[in-house]
């Protein structure tokens, strides 16, 4: 049975549905298949973006709690300080290989690709 009141859709939904419509209405008038875009004259909603969040100390601590002392436990461990310190994405960290981390003395560092070049850089430590 149909609801009493409309679900209105979020502004980021409806962003994104107008960004494939007009997307869509693009290609069909390079194609000659139609003779304008009518998302061009819509206007879209403002969309802010979500600041990103991070742990609490307290949930990092919780998470580490539950780790186990074997080997895996402790890669899990070193993977999470250095997501938690470092900043770096998931996918940076994960995507690491060996070749991509060396010691300097007492310290611990990783290489990788920025804008500019190739850099190095010891994790942060608090």
């Amino acid at each position: 049975m149909p609801s009493a009141s409309p679900v209105r859709s979020s502004a980021v939904t409806i962003a994104a549905r107008l960004a494939c419509l007009s997307s869509f209405y693009r290609f069909l008038v390079r194609l000659d298949a139609v003779a304008l875009n009518p998302c061009e004259r819509v206007e879209r909603p403002r969309v802010v973006p979500a600041s990103p969040r991070g742990l609490s100390a307290e949930q990092i601590d919780r998470l580490f709690s539950v780790l186990p002392g074997s080997p895996s436990g402790l890669r899990d461990r070193a993977i999470i300080l250095t997501l938690a310190l470092t900043g770096r994405r998931r996918g940076e960290i994960l995507g690491r290989r060996r070749a991509t981390w060396c010691v300097r003395g007492e310290k611990f560092l990783y290489t990788y690709k920025g804008k500019r070049g190739k850099r190095e850089l010891p994790p942060p430590v608090s």
